[in-house]
């Protein structure tokens, strides 16, 4: 709200933790996960049926039993359950390295506060997307493309970056351009930001790798990559390039942005 004295608006309190995981697609994940459990009840429903069917056929041509033939029917089901227990538990040790990375940048975002920082999460964008973390304050504007991935334990665990469009993640080439993504989501806030108001101003990509290395990386590109403990550095590095009325002006369109998405999602 304005500040009805003077007409320069107050900064608002903000006092939600951040707490939405990157990368995520819950109409997705929840259809992919009913459609497996439709196949396994199908499986099982075919698995019975066919025992079912096996034993009336036994009992009217009085064919002695056919030990062989079930075991290669109980093979295969066993096969697929040990195959859907693999892939449970890749998915599961995922999902605790996205929840254990997020939670060490949020505890870093939260430490900024005291900097003239604001942390915003839940942004929804023009095309009704979800942006990554938005950080604004008088270093500048952020948006935090965070990627969550496990590591194998190897000394190769690191992000390297040895040319501007090149990214590798372990000693291997990035899957799925994430610096591309981390350009797309600064384009989206600013276009966000302009139709609310906000014009004139020009996200910075940080593209946030949660509890990996960061080897080799370009620092003049216009996407900067770190991890959480080098957040609170990055931000000392940054002149002042806001003052505090285009704090405030940013912080209230990211708000907006913020409270629309809780009015279409209720």
């Amino acid at each position: 709200p304005a500040n009805q004295g003077n007409n320069v608006p107050s900064v608002p309190s903000f006092t939600e933790p951040v707490m939405a995981l990157p990368g995520q697609h819950l109409h997705e994940d929840a259809r992919t996960q009913h459609h497996s459990r439709i196949a396994e009840y199908i499986i099982v429903a075919a698995f019975t049926a066919i025992m079912a069917t096996f034993e009336w056929v036994r009992s009217w041509t009085e064919l002695p039993p056919q030990p062989v033939a079930v075991s290669f029917l109980a093979a295969g089901l066993i096969l697929y359950a040990g195959a859907r227990i693999y892939l449970i538990a890749r998915k599961l040790k995922a999902l605790n390295a996205a929840r254990d990375g997020k939670k060490r940048l949020d505890y870093h975002l939260q430490q900024l506060g005291d900097r003239g920082y604001y942390a915003f999460d839940g942004i929804i964008d023009n095309y009704g997307l979800a942006l990554g973390s938005v950080l604004v304050g008088p270093g500048g504007l952020f948006v935090l493309e965070v990627k969550t991935y496990t590591q194998s334990g190897s000394p190769r665990d690191r992000i390297e970056q040895p040319t501007p469009e090149t990214l590798f993640i372990g000693g291997r080439p990035a899957i799925g351009n994430p610096l591309r993504q981390a350009r797309n989501s600064a384009r989206r806030l600013a276009l966000t930001l302009e139709s609310k108001g906000a014009e004139g101003y020009n996200p910075r990509a940080l593209l946030v790798f949660p509890g990996w290395k960061i080897g080799k990386a370009h620092e003049r590109g216009d996407v900067r990559i770190i991890n959480e403990t080098m957040l609170a550095d990055f931000v000392r590095e940054q002149p002042i390039v806001l003052e505090a009325r285009d704090v405030i002006v940013l912080c209230e369109a990211l708000d907006a942005c913020r409270v629309a998405s809780h009015g279409r999602s209720a």
